[in-house]
Parts: C-alpha cells; structure tokens; sequence
C-alpha cells in the first residue's frame, strides 16, 4: 500500500517584494479522493517543518464548578544558591465545604508540560549573574546584569521575553540559555547567585492539559 501522505515542496525565487500568492493544484492521471493540507510558506531553501496549532490540542484545566483554574504564584527569598521546588498539579483544585474534610478534584484530561514565568527582585546589589537550571542540567538561564535594591527581573516564557524594569531591551545586560519549562509533578530547579545576593523571587506556571482526542 502506498503512502496515504506525501510531501512536496516548491522553490520561489520572487525578484520583487512579493504582497500575495495564488495556489492552484493540478491532479492528473489520478482517480479518487485528494486531501490537501498543511500549505506551508517558509525562507531558506530548507524543510523546517511545521508548528501545530496548540489552540486544538491544549486546553486550561476546570475546577469541579468548571470555571478554568488560574495561573498559581509560588513565592520565596533566596540569598545565595539552593533548590526550589515547583509543583504542577496538572490543574487539581482542593476545597473543604464544611471546613473538616477536604475534597481534591482532578481534571480528567491529562497534564501537559507549561512554561516556568519568573519575577526577581533584588533585595540588595547584585554584580554578579543569576542561574537557574533544572535539577538534571539539561536546561540552564543565565542571566547577568548590575542591580540596585529594587531592580525587577521578569521572564515570560511563553512570549520568550525578558525584561529588566520593564524594558525589553534589557541594556547592559547579558542573558542566554533556554526558557525554562515545569513539566507535570514536582519539579526541581536550581538557583545560583553569589552568597551575598538575596532576592524575592516569584514563580509562576498557567497549567494545561491535553485536549481529548489528542494522541500524544
């Protein structure tokens, strides 16, 4: 049996700024049901691959009333160097109605892996960088700027921006490495900064599930 899906692609090489594009395809010799899908425009002479529209396959998790649960804020002093831990419940919401037991709700859709939000402000002078990686290394973010008391370090993974005081151009500093993920259950992350360095931290995760019907 042949290929239900085939992929084929097609090189322009425009001579002037190009405002529209118009498809047209053309089946011969064929008989039978043709499916297209996923037309795709990219640079480069290169197959990228595609991005798939998280909007169908993600969905926020409800609370047992079904109004959706909001983003969870986790906040700390660090100085120097330790290990924080972040829970993502994948959603579960607990309450007590007659203040003597507790009921835990569970969304039923499974937990899907967020971003890891971050807000640092430093409590005294800071010349050094700030680290934060994940317990096995595998992801690390940098992050070197001189900070006065007050100084506020924003990080939005999900926009992919940081920000110093509120300015996205971040001057004078040096930041690097990849945004931070919090896969589902207890996660460990580590902090490093001189010992010395004390600061407020805030983290913050806008849990997901996946969407039923999604095989992944």
């Amino acid at each position: 049996m042949s290929n239900p899906f085939l992929r084929y692609t097609a090189k322009i090489q425009a001579k002037k700024p190009v405002e529209s594009i118009e498809v047209e395809f053309v089946i011969a010799n064929a008989t039978g049901d043709i499916w297209v899908t996923d037309v795709m425009l990219q640079d480069g002479g290169l197959i990228t691959g595609w991005v798939p529209n998280t909007e169908e396959m993600l969905v926020r998790p409800r609370d047992q009333n079904g109004n959706i649960v909001p983003k969870k804020h986790y906040n700390c002093v660090i100085r120097g160097s330790t290990y924080v831990v972040i829970p993502n419940t994948g959603g579960m919401t607990m309450t007590s109605p007659d203040n003597n037991s507790v009921t835990i709700h569970r969304p039923q859709e499974r937990p899907a892996t967020t971003g890891l939000d971050l807000t640092n402000t430093a409590i005294n002078e800071r010349r050094s960088h700030l680290t934060i990686s994940t317990y096995s290394g595998s992801r690390t973010w940098y992050y070197a700027q001189w900070s006065e008391p007050g100084d506020v370090v924003q990080v939005d993974s999900a926009r992919h921006q940081v920000t110093f005081n509120g300015d996205p151009k971040n001057d004078g500093a040096e930041w690097k490495g990849a945004f931070l993920t919090c896969p589902y259950g207890d996660v460990i992350y580590s902090v490093s900064q001189d010992n010395t360095v004390a600061g407020h931290f805030i983290f913050e995760i806008e849990e997901w599930c996946v969407a039923s019907g999604v095989t992944w």
